[in-house]
């Protein structure tokens, strides 16, 4: 057997034990997590909103569908309370929706509609973009906030509460629990890495959903994948973009297209 097929051989291997450490050491789904506080769970849904925008069909434009037509996206927020001003916290990874939507909507975690904007109002109250997350003001008429506390320190290992679709009502929202097993970089974006606990599934349109450790707001939910390669105890991973400590900083004078530098509020 000739060296570079030896060297092959050993790549492939390292490969494969690297997939089963990586299963049973970072994605530690078998360890046991306690329910969530009642309290805890309320606040939560109370201070979250499903956000979703409306862009009519190209398709009617072009040759006319009797009635407009039109296409969603959708994903969730948090209402939070920062330096005395009442914002929304969700991901930024609208695309092009943010430039076709005619409209958005905002509903509570139930499916109540609390507000109707047109694009150029919504377009006004955005404070603060990057890859991983936008700010915008809360528009009246949304519940009273949670407070951000720029205290709270995410570790390895911390249990965090996370806010997705209910699987059995798309109208609604409820909670999952995940560890965090990895602080990482993800294309330039800080991100933590979390292993979901119980059979719970991240899935399209939970994006931008609250990550919130022992009550208290520390990211969003930014995306997921699940394990191709089944080994006992394997998690599904999901990734969550912490709060900007640049917009925590924040003056009257910041923009919308500002490029500070995103970093973990928590390092």
């Amino acid at each position: 057997m000739n060296t570079s097929k030896i060297k092959w051989m050993v790549a492939v291997l390292m490969e494969i034990i690297g997939l089963v450490v990586n299963c049973f050491v970072f994605t530690p789904s078998s360890q046991p997590v306690g329910p969530i506080e009642p309290d805890v769970a309320k606040g939560i849904l109370h201070n979250t909103v499903q956000i979703r925008l409306f862009a009519p069909l190209r398709e009617c434009e072009q040759s006319g569908c009797g009635s407009q037509g039109y296409v969603m996206a959708q994903g969730l927020g948090s209402v939070v309370i920062w330096q005395g001003a009442t914002l929304i916290v969700t991901h930024n990874h609208w695309g092009e929706m943010l430039a076709d939507a005619e409209y958005i909507r905002i509903l509570d975690a139930q499916g109540n509609q609390l507000r109707e904007l047109g694009m150029e109002e919504f377009s006004n109250l955005i404070l603060y973009r990057d890859p991983g997350t936008l700010v915008f003001a809360a528009p009246a008429g949304l519940p009273a906030a949670a407070s951000l506390d720029k205290h709270i320190q995410v570790q390895i290992g911390d249990v965090v509460t996370l806010v997705h679709q209910a699987a059995d009502d798309p109208d609604r929202v409820e909670l999952l629990q995940a560890r965090v097993v990895r602080n990482k970089n993800y294309k330039g974006q800080p991100v933590f890495k979390l292993a979901l606990a119980g059979e719970g599934q991240i899935i399209p349109g939970d994006s931008g959903g609250g990550i919130w450790l022992n009550g208290a707001l520390v990211g969003n939910m930014w995306s997921s994948y699940i394990n191709t390669i089944k080994f006992p105890f394997s998690a599904e991973i999901s990734l969550a973009a912490p709060l900007p400590s640049g917009y925590l900083q924040y003056t009257e004078s910041a923009r919308a297209d500002s490029h500070l530098q995103t970093s973990s509020l928590f390092k």
